[in-house]
């Protein structure tokens, strides 16, 4: 999978294997786009790509959700909702799990948001230094105070924040 530093596919599904009961609460029930790279993972040209419609050559185990998209089109998206459908995807080389935010259970109702801080023409470094960092500090505690838990997380080139509504005294929305 990543043959410039000599890290195989078996390693890579040790990898997820091993964060699974970590991995797994965030992504269950959830309707999953994935990025696949059947080659591998070779630089920056990677060839790669999006898949909402899982094949129908997928293993009939694999829970799936049937909804609509924005067209009007229907679109069957994989539930990574156990072990071995994860290891399937990651198999098939897939890489980056993106879930939607909320479950299928309430579609309508996410229960996390996601702020996505890109530094633009600046360097990573400096746009989390003078920008994203005072940002997400000001941001971490507004959610804290609205009973929401957040997490950092740094992408390639961005600096992404999680929140996620928890507790008995998450604020209500009607």
């Amino acid at each position: 999978m990543f043959p410039e530093v000599g890290i195989n596919k078996g390693e890579v599904l040790r990898f997820y294997e091993r964060i699974a009961p970590r991995l797994l609460p965030h992504l269950r029930d959830r309707p999953m786009t994935v990025e696949r790279f059947p080659e591998g993972l070779t630089g920056t040209e990677a060839p790669h790509f999006w898949q909402k419609n899982i094949p129908a050559y997928y293993r009939a185990w694999i829970p799936r959700a049937t909804l609509p998209s924005e067209d009007g089109q229907l679109v069957t998206y994989a539930l990574v909702n156990d072990t071995a459908t994860l290891l399937y995807l990651v198999n098939q080389n897939t890489l980056t799990f993106h879930p939607w935010l909320s479950r299928i259970q309430h579609l309508d109702q996410p229960d996390f948001v996601i702020f996505d801080l890109d530094p633009g023409a600046a360097t990573f470094a400096d746009a989390v230094v003078v920008t994203c960092a005072p940002w997400a500090e000001a941001e971490r505690n507004a959610l804290v105070s609205a009973s929401a838990e957040a997490s950092e997380l740094f992408g390639d080139d961005a600096l992404e924040e999680y929140a996620r509504e928890h507790g008995p005294n998450r604020k209500k929305t009607t």
